[in-house]
């Protein structure tokens, strides 16, 4: 095997390895945040089928400007969704409340903000600093 096309297979697992980074967390987002691949292909301008091919990596070269509409979508950056950076890291409970949020209507988010404010003013839930 010549130098140059080891250098075309290693291009080829980096390049398969973002690709699927890409794949597992435009997933990961999308149900996060309880989005289904219709809504995902609607704000692309692209067609449902094209957003699933996307999501399990069978399109590999998406456009840049699609990966910058998909970020927002996603609430994230393109960085992230490449791989490149990481989400700060959250703690698993804050996870699970985030997701129970990310579940409701616009009403039930509403609601939600209005407990939780109402909860910090008693001070039996609040943290004191020791």
């Amino acid at each position: 095997m010549n130098p140059s096309s080891k250098n075309n297979n290693s291009d080829n697992v980096n390049s398969k390895n973002v690709n699927s980074l890409l794949c597992a967390r435009m997933k990961e987002r999308r149900t996060m945040l309880n989005l289904t691949l219709k809504q995902i292909a609607e704000a692309l301008h692209i067609t449902e089928a094209t957003a699933q091919r996307y999501e399990c990596g069978e399109i590999k070269n998406i456009p840049y400007e699609k990966i910058v509409m998909l970020a927002e979508i996603l609430q994230c950056s393109p960085p992230y969704l490449l791989g490149w950076e990481y989400l700060k890291d959250l703690p698993p409970e804050v996870e699970r409340i985030l997701n129970y949020y990310n579940q409701l209507n616009e009403d039930g988010k509403k609601e939600a903000e209005k407990q939780l404010d109402n909860l910090t003013l008693i001070p039996k839930y609040t943290e004191t600093d020791k």
